[in-house]
Parts: C-alpha cells; sequence; structure tokens
C-alpha cells in the first residue's frame, strides 16, 4: 500500500471511530435518562415533577403527610427529569405528580403491598406544591446524601383495598396507613 493509499484508510477510519463513539455517548446518554420511565408510559415527561407513590395521606387524599410507620418514605418527592404521566399528556406549567422509578433505583426503595390498606389515594396527575421542606435519602449508586425537596399533591379520595406503594423499609405497619398508590 502507498503511503496516499494508507493515509486515506487511517483519516477515513478515524472518522467512522469519531462518528461511532458520539452515537453510543448519545445512546448511553438517552438510556440513562429514559431508563426511569417504565416501558408502557404512554407520555414520557421531561421537566421537574412530583413523585409520590410513596407518600402517605390523610382521609381527604391530602399526600406527602411524612414518615409516619418508619417506613423511611411517606413524602412525595420533587425531582427534576423524566417521569411517565399515564392519564394524559404531560403538564407544562406548575408542579404535578407523575411516575418514574427514581426512589426504586437510585434510592433503594422497594415496592411494597397490602392486602388491605385503610386507604388508596391516586396522585397521578394531581396538582402538588411545594412544601419548602426537604428530606436526606441516601444515593445507592454514588454513596452520598441527596438532599430532596418535598410536596404536599392534592389526590383522589382514599378507597380501602389492596395497593402497592414504594418504602424503604418494609414492615407490617405500613399497612394500617393511607398510602398513595399511583
Amino acid at each position: 500500500m502507498n503511503k496516499t493509499a494508507s493515509l486515506r484508510w487511517h483519516n477515513s477510519n478515524s472518522a467512522f471511530l469519531v462518528v461511532s463513539l458520539i452515537m453510543l455517548v448519545q445512546f448511553l446518554a438517552t438510556s440513562a435518562v429514559l431508563a426511569q420511565v417504565p416501558d408502557e408510559c404512554p407520555y414520557v415527561c421531561n421537566g421537574t415533577y412530583a413523585l409520590c407513590i410513596s407518600a402517605t395521606c390523610d382521609d381527604q387524599g391530602n399526600c406527602g403527610q411524612g414518615d409516619t410507620t418508619n417506613s423511611g418514605g411517606g413524602y412525595c418527592y420533587v425531582f427534576e427529569g423524566t417521569s411517565c404521566s399515564y392519564y394524559g399528556p404531560c403538564e407544562t406549567s406548575g408542579l404535578y405528580s407523575t411516575y418514574s422509578e427514581n426512589l426504586l433505583d437510585t434510592y433503594g426503595f422497594q415496592n411494597q403491598s397490602c392486602d388491605a390498606l385503610p386507604g388508596n389515594s391516586d396522585c397521578m396527575g394531581e396538582i402538588c406544591s411545594l412544601t419548602g421542606d426537604s428530606v436526606k435519602l441516601k444515593n445507592i449508586n454514588t454513596g452520598e446524601t441527596d438532599t430532596v425537596p418535598t410536596a404536599n399533591c392534592e389526590c383522589t379520595t382514599p378507597v380501602s383495598g389492596a395497593g402497592t406503594f414504594q418504602a424503604l423499609y418494609l414492615n407490617e405497619g405500613n399497612c394500617t396507613v393511607n398510602w398513595s398508590t399511583r
């Protein structure tokens, strides 16, 4: 192979390698963001959202009451990023409750199911307001403690029955209070 042909071959392979690396970085960045949204999500949102799947609720459906059962949860946590709206298009102004797997993937929460909760509230798509408070959660990926803002959300009136929610510490006492289960 002569020097000119060798140089052309090297330049074309270098360009291919650079383009391939750029595409790989874009794919990995997109995959990391979308990983917190379930595959069956009908509306993927991007922005600030309240995550209430770990929130305790009062009898009127005001959710985000705090940890009343040593569950390590009880709040509507406020995050920035990708989330899922199951009932309709994403809201673009204000703070609304949507779903992500952030508590499971980043903070080690687990799903807990109860056969008979005194009340299940549905917070999906409901309006929320910042409390001005925050809680500390240990990030299982970095080992750091994150400060996470909290919100109160106006959810549906609790209805008794079976339900699943997310808690850091699973215990039978968690099945004795009202939870946001969506």
